[in-house]
């Protein structure tokens, strides 16, 4: 007997639309929490491309990754983001997770700007 009901299969929805919220735009979501039609008023600023090609790719780190770059152990990677002291990781599917290098790599640049005293030169 499954002790959780909500991870059974009939509590699953199978279609892509009812898993994803519908995206709304951040004038779109202020004016529906303000009760107001979204098609009477004209956006201010014209919309951002959303498809628009990076200049450079987003890599992805893994766990054991992340664990050799900062030096940290796993234990301890997830320990930080639970309190908030670490980049989130990024659900990539049911059973992967993963980090932005970047954010890793900023996060590791203000630990060394942090503990690093100045030296007048």
């Amino acid at each position: 007997m499954n002790s959780y009901p909500s991870r059974t299969l009939r509590s699953i929805p199978t279609s892509p639309a009812a898993t994803r919220p519908a995206r709304m735009t951040g004038q779109d979501e202020a004016r529906a929490l303000a009760g107001r039609p979204s098609a009477s008023i004209t956006p201010a600023q014209p919309e951002v491309q959303q498809d628009a090609p990076r200049a450079t790719p987003i890599r992805m780190l893994r766990l054991s990754q992340v664990a050799a770059i900062t030096g940290l152990s796993k234990t301890k990677i997830y320990q930080l983001q639970i309190q908030g002291d670490f980049p989130m990781r990024v659900q990539l599917s049911p059973r992967r997770v993963a980090w932005v290098e970047s954010e890793v790599q900023a996060w590791l640049a203000a630990r060394i700007t942090s503990s690093t005293p100045l030296i007048e030169r």
